[in-house]
């Protein structure tokens, strides 16, 4: 072998002649081997320079590791960011709002879905990471929240009606925008309106669909459990339509929520809105393009998200409590008066 040609090898397979790979070496061998491979004029001794440095990192494609540099620098331009749900439409859309406003920042962002099972554990990993911050779009359980409290890592809460004591909580006002949802349906002349999403806690948009009707929180026939899934649309949807009495209009939570309601309405061979409106928050694109158009009351995810950046960074932009952003009604071809 001539001086200086790099070493390769076995058992791995050379690659292929004349490829990209074949420029660079999968293990070098002595450092004078290197040095002649990456260019130096002392190749002998062995001796590179800064220059020559460059030169062979160049040629080997190598790009730094943020994760790995933190190890030294005790901090990372990485920011982690904890969603219930990335497949839900409306999260995917929130993350790529944060993911927008952090690279503005000079910062990535290492997305973890999360169940309430597991949001304890990425909160630890991420601090072991040594993110710059974390941002939590999950209600914590009781049992976590003493995990969250004892991280040296920034957080700011997306989404929580139970904000940690000492942290910034950033969420869209969900009680006006299901007052804006269920009003608007009233307006077009709706009596009996139905609601679909959490019956079990003390959901916000359960009490403004409530408020807003003057009708009782366990309304027999008008309100129905539903996943936040269009799944759980689906089979929230079916059971109404089973129902003795089918109502002129639905609210339903969310808008993945709204579009496994659409099918069930569909599969029943009944229309929107001829038959039955509806109406959904969120307002995410697929909601825009289901047909037809869901009316849905908009959350203001870019406003947001530009704010829980600049909270994650500077603990001055914001008071550490709850902040509620105003939603918008989007109105679309979903909703009409009732037919009779």
């Amino acid at each position: 072998m001539a001086q200086g040609t790099p070493v390769r090898h076995e058992p791995y397979p050379a690659p292929h002649e004349g490829s990209r790979a074949d420029c660079i070496p999968w293990c070098l061998g002595p450092t004078r081997d290197y040095a002649a491979w990456a260019g130096c004029v002392s190749a002998a001794a062995g001796d590179c320079s800064i220059k020559d440095g460059a030169t062979s990192i160049r040629k080997l494609g190598y790009s730094p590791n943020p994760v790995a540099q933190a190890l030294s620098s005790g901090s990372t331009q990485v920011i982690g960011l904890i969603v219930p749900d990335i497949g839900n439409p409306f999260w995917a859309v929130y993350a790529s709002a944060i993911e927008a406003a952090a690279h503005l920042q000079g910062l990535d962002v290492l997305r973890c879905s999360a169940t309430s099972d597991s949001t304890a554990f990425f909160l630890s990993h991420l601090e072991e990471m040594k993110v710059r911050g974390i941002l939590l779009a999950t209600d914590l359980p009781d049992e976590d929240r003493a995990v969250a409290k004892s991280l040296s890592t920034r957080l700011v809460q997306l989404s929580s009606h139970r904000p940690l004591d000492g942290t910034v909580s950033i969420a869209s006002d969900l009680y006006q925008g299901a007052r804006q949802a269920t009003y608007h349906l009233r307006s077009l002349g709706h009596a009996r309106i139905a609601f679909l999403g959490d019956l079990s806690g003390d959901d916000p948009r359960l009490a403004g669909w409530s408020d807003t009707l003057g009708v009782s929180l366990q309304a027999p026939g008008l309100a129905f459990q539903a996943e936040f899934t269009m799944r759980g649309g689906l089979e929230a949807m079916r059971s109404i339509l089973a129902a003795p009495e089918t109502p002129t209009a639905v609210f339903a939570s969310s808008d993945a929520i709204a579009i496994g309601a659409l099918h069930a309405i569909r599969e029943a061979r009944l229309d929107v809105p001829a038959h039955i409106s509806l109406i959904s928050l969120d307002d995410s694109p697929e909601a825009a393009f289901a047909l037809p158009g869901i009316t849905s009351v908009r959350q203001p995810v870019e406003d947001m998200a530009r704010d829980a950046i600049a909270a994650l960074l500077d603990e001055q932009h914001l008071e550490a409590r709850l902040h509620m952003y105003p939603m918008t009604l989007v109105q679309r071809s979903s909703t009409a008066s009732p037919a009779n």
